[in-house]
Order: structure tokens, then C-alpha cells, then sequence
């Protein structure tokens, strides 16, 4: 997985915007923000939540709760916000490509015990993630 700094690392050199220091509301940076709000919630290996988000790039958890609705629509009718979507989603999933083959050099330094315990773990931690997304949304209904 991949985490929040490595994200806005990623934005930075790809679309040369910073999503936490860039505050202007020109297009180029709404887009950059809405990207990586989704991979956020698409690849990051913590918990988050819109508010999370919001307090990190120093905006209302409503304002991402409002990009993330519309990257759907964004992606369908505008070839601009396409083409930057796909070029950092393509760059995120490359360097997640490249630390699964870095883990698999990790299983190869452990014994049979270690990496019995260490596919549990990852599972655990997986079902951990989703069960306290669940909460925080089925929380947020009541």
C-alpha cells in the first residue's frame, strides 16, 4: 500500500501541484486535490475518513465529500481531467507494483512461521481497515 506522503509526492512530480500547500481554486489544482483524494481512499494503507482528508489538505470534509462524488461525471466528459487522472493513477499503481516485488524479496529472508504469520497479519489488517470504514459510515447515518 501506498501512503499519503508518497501520494502527494506522486501529484507533485506528475501535475506539478502540491495538494497541501496549493490552495487556489484554479482547475488544475481542484483536479490534482479531487485525484488524490480517490487514490487516498482507492490505495492508502491507513484508515481514512472525508474529514481525515479534509483537515490534511486543509479543507471542509464536505468539499472532498463534493469531489469525490463528481470524478465520476469529471472523468467521463472531460478529456483533461482524463488524461491527469490517468497518468497519476497509472504512476500509483507502478509503485505499488514495485513494493509487492520488494515484499515478495522480504518473503524470501523469512521461514515458513514468519511468513504464515505475516499473511495473517496482512489479512487482519485489511479486514480492520474496511470493518472501521463500515463504522465510521454506518456512524455517520445515525
Amino acid at each position: 500500500m501506498i501512503k499519503k506522503e508518497q501520494l502527494r509526492e506522486i501529484i507533485k512530480d506528475k501535475l506539478d501541484v502540491d495538494v497541501v500547500t496549493d490552495k487556489s481554486q484554479h482547475r488544475i489544482n481542484v483536479d490534482a486535490r479531487t485525484i488524490f483524494c480517490y487514490c487516498c481512499f482507492k490505495y492508502l494503507n491507513e484508515y481514512t475518513t472525508t474529514t481525515i482528508l479534509g483537515k490534511y489538505l486543509g479543507k471542509d470534509h464536505s468539499t472532498i465529500s463534493i469531489a469525490l462524488s463528481k470524478i465520476h461525471s469529471n472523468y467521463k466528459t472531460d478529456k483533461s481531467f482524463k488524461k491527469k487522472f490517468n497518468i497519476v493513477v497509472s504512476e500509483v499503481e507502478e509503485q505499488l507494483k514495485t513494493q509487492q516485488v520488494e515484499e515478495v524479496k522480504d518473503y524470501e529472508v523469512m521461514d515458513d512461521v514468519e511468513l504464515k504469520y505475516y499473511h495473517k497479519y496482512k489479512n487482519l489488517r485489511k479486514k480492520y481497515n474496511n470493518l472501521q470504514r463500515k463504522m465510521y459510515h454506518y456512524v455517520k447515518k445515525c
